[in-house]
């Protein structure tokens, strides 16, 4: 398994199911905080799955010591525990109007709408969610079209390791992701992981620019991977 530590700066989809919706947001500290490291990425139940459990001052948010590592004859290093092979390719498509208009034709609070369209196995799906406003789950607001369109949402792996965790009005969506990747990989236990975007890259020619007065709605298209990774215990 390959090693993703990278940081995702407004945007990353780590879509929490309710038991893990407490799990925290997007610094490192919150990485190391609310998923499972390991000194070398192997799966459970293998002689070198070893997870890293002292931390720099006994703070559940420091980085880890790796002391686990050494007697286990490993490299002192700890690195975030992904589940191997299990991926899923897509695309992702926001919208935000902030001049949205009622049935009798009132102005009304900005809306915001996201479509994620996922091939899983050989299946595509198609998922959409409907939202009030322009803050989606503890992402930044992107109620500022500009925003949206020139760089509001970034993404990064340059220190590949902070993720950020999307939860409150996404958890639906959260939900839905894993019971399908869940029923899609029936040999994999993804219990206790979380959907994390390993890549994400925008398809400007699908870009659509209403702002400056323009009453119709603005999108954004992205290229995404998601992987997942399993939380601390």
């Amino acid at each position: 398994m390959k090693r993703f530590k990278l940081l995702a700066g407004l945007w990353a989809f780590a879509l929490a199911a309710p038991a893990l919706a407490s799990i925290p947001g997007n610094l490192d500290q919150r990485s190391r905080e609310g998923l499972q490291h390991v000194c070398v990425d192997a799966e459970p139940g293998d002689d070198d799955y070893v997870t890293c459990q002292a931390q720099i001052g006994g703070f559940a948010d420091a980085p880890y010591t790796a002391e686990e590592c050494p007697p286990a004859g490993l490299e002192a290093e700890c690195e975030l525990d992904f589940v191997r092979k299990v991926r899923l390719k897509g695309t992702v498509t926001i919208i935000y109007d902030d001049t949205p208009r009622s049935g009798a034709n009132a102005a009304v609070t900005e809306e915001t709408a996201l479509i994620l369209d996922l091939k899983i196995k050989k299946k595509k799906v198609r998922l959409l969610e409907l939202f009030e406003g322009s803050k989606l789950g503890n992402w930044n607001s992107i109620g500022v079209e500009t925003g949206l369109l020139q760089g509001g949402i970034n993404f990064t792996n340059s220190s590949m390791t902070a993720f950020q965790f999307a939860s409150e009005n996404l958890t639906d969506l959260g939900d839905q992701i894993v019971a399908l990747a869940d029923a899609a990989f029936p040999k994999t236990d993804l219990s206790q992981a979380l959907p994390v975007v390993t890549s994400l890259v925008k398809i400007e020619k699908k870009s659509v620019d209403a702002s400056a007065g323009n009453p119709t709605a603005s999108s954004t298209v992205w290229k995404i991977v998601l992987e997942f990774v399993r939380v601390r215990q």
